[in-house]
């Protein structure tokens, strides 16, 4: 018959025990949960009226079933107070059908952005609004428009 010593039985169930242990623990810790839900997310890039400037508005979905809709510029004149908003349509001159109205954002000289969220509408019905993304400052009486980009429906 084999016998094993104490220190031979010990290595013999280290050997057996850590590599299953090893196991569970990678196992237990997969990062593949299929239960968490996909937010997608859209962007669509511009670039100033100007061309001096540049950015990007950007759709995402949230796990509440709202949409946040962010506008960034990354570069701006110090102490102007830049407009932020969404309309209806695809003429970027026409401003007169207000989707959302985006917090104004005083310049300190650098870049922008600015947010809301929307949850009267689901992601995928604001993928089908044809729509537009302004950015503009008032100098003196006049707006002046500092960027346009066509977005959702309007982009394709």
């Amino acid at each position: 018959m084999f016998m094993l010593t104490k220190k031979a039985l010990k290595r013999s169930l280290m050997a057996i025990a850590l590599p299953a242990m090893l196991c569970f623990t990678v196992t237990a810790c997969s990062d593949d949960d299929d239960d968490a839900p996909r937010m997608r997310t859209k962007e669509y890039a511009f670039t100033s009226t100007d061309s001096t400037a540049n950015g990007k508005v950007t759709i995402k979905e949230k796990a509440d079933s709202t949409i946040e809709i962010a506008i960034t510029l990354n570069k701006s004149i110090k102490d102007t107070t830049y407009n932020f908003g969404v309309f209806k349509g695809e003429d970027v001159a026409v401003t007169t059908d207000t989707l959302l109205a985006l917090p104004s954002v005083k310049s300190t000289g650098a870049g922008l952005e600015s947010k809301a969220t929307v949850n009267s509408i689901s992601y995928d019905s604001a993928m089908k609004v044809k729509a537009f993304a302004r950015i503009s400052f008032v100098d003196g009486e006049t707006e002046e428009a500092v960027a346009t980009k066509k977005i959702l429906d309007a982009a394709n």
